[in-house]
């Protein structure tokens, strides 16, 4: 008995990765990581896709600290210039612009479990901090 032959692959639904670089991120950074310390004080957080990690309300684009509003001017920068470069013809004042964030602090043993996020245009990820990892052992520390 044999198998069926593959005739062709078609890359119906190709997914662009865009990756932007953020000016002065270390300082900016900083100020998030002392920042996010003292949210993880004051709330035990949500379980959501994360797995044995912190996970915070859903009110990143809401939040006042001043780490946070910085990033989320270069989140919505970056999303306008994504929609431009993916459809450059596109004019963004016909739209509003809704979005929605959080925070997570994943440390040793703690994951995010697959997940999808149906209904938004655009997901994106901002690593404030990485563990210096083993070539080869990334996610695995």
């Amino acid at each position: 008995m044999t198998g069926p032959l593959l005739r062709s692959v078609q890359p119906l639904f190709a997914s662009p990765l865009l990756r932007f670089v953020v000016p002065e991120a270390a300082a900016m950074n900083a100020r998030i990581m002392a920042q996010v310390a003292a949210m993880r004080v004051a709330s035990p957080g949500l379980a959501r896709s994360n797995q044995h990690g912190w996970h915070s309300a859903l009110d990143f684009f809401e939040r006042a600290e001043p780490g946070c509003a910085a990033l989320r001017g270069h989140i919505l920068v970056a999303a306008r210039e994504a929609a431009l470069a993916l459809a450059p013809g596109f004019d963004l004042a016909t739209v509003a612009v809704q979005a929605e964030g959080w925070i997570n602090v994943n440390g040793p043993g703690a994951y995010n479990a697959p997940h999808e996020h149906p209904g938004w245009t655009f997901s994106g990820t901002y690593y404030v901090s990485m563990p210096t990892m083993s070539e080869g052992r990334g996610g695995a520390g």
